[in-house]
């Protein structure tokens, strides 16, 4: 014989009904038993919190999608994104790669202003370019970086960048001429 283990809940229900736990598998138990359906359902609140400081370019993409009250499947779908990656960069757990930029301004119609800290060099780099109309090699003329390496920088996932590069874009990007 198999021994079955039930939750407490299934057994006192069993006892009551008065039906031997013992003679039938966890099925059958729960064949025997009564059959019940709820719904749980809660609130949702009317009014959502607004991002007032968005600091990162998932935020500014959640500020907008909320205040256009648009559902994140709806956007994920104009950016030519999963859904799923959407909700990480709005909750700050990954940041865009550069190859989305150009989808993310032309969803917002600005170019956000972003925490240096928390992008893609990258991304960081396409978005200064945009906001200052600079082409890649105005760019490197501006940082005295290869334009190779730029653009390595702004198409690859991980590219290892020396810290004089680092360097040198983030004091470029940081100035607020």
């Amino acid at each position: 014989m198999v021994r079955e283990y039930h939750s407490a809940v299934t057994i006192n229900l069993a006892k009551r009904l008065e039906i031997p736990i013992r003679n039938f598998s966890r099925n059958e138990l729960y064949s025997k038993l009564p059959i019940c359906s709820f719904t749980l359902k809660a609130k949702i609140p009317k009014k959502f919190q607004s991002i007032r400081n968005a600091r990162t370019l998932g935020e500014h993409i959640k500020k907008e999608r909320l205040k256009r009250k648009e559902q994140q499947q709806v956007v994920a779908k104009l950016l030519n994104v999963n859904s799923m990656h959407l909700s990480l960069w709005e909750h700050n757990h990954k940041s865009p790669h550069s190859k989305y930029v150009k989808s993310i301004v032309k969803y917002l119609r600005y170019i956000p202003e972003v925490n240096f800290k928390s992008e893609r060099l990258g991304t960081l780099t396409q978005l200064y370019r945009l906001k200052h109309k600079i082409s890649i090699e105005e760019f490197c003329q501006m940082t005295n970086i290869d334009s190779n390496v730029l653009r390595r920088i702004e198409t690859m996932r991980s590219y290892k960048v020396s810290d004089d590069v680092e360097k040198m874009i983030f004091k470029a990007v940081n100035n607020k001429n």
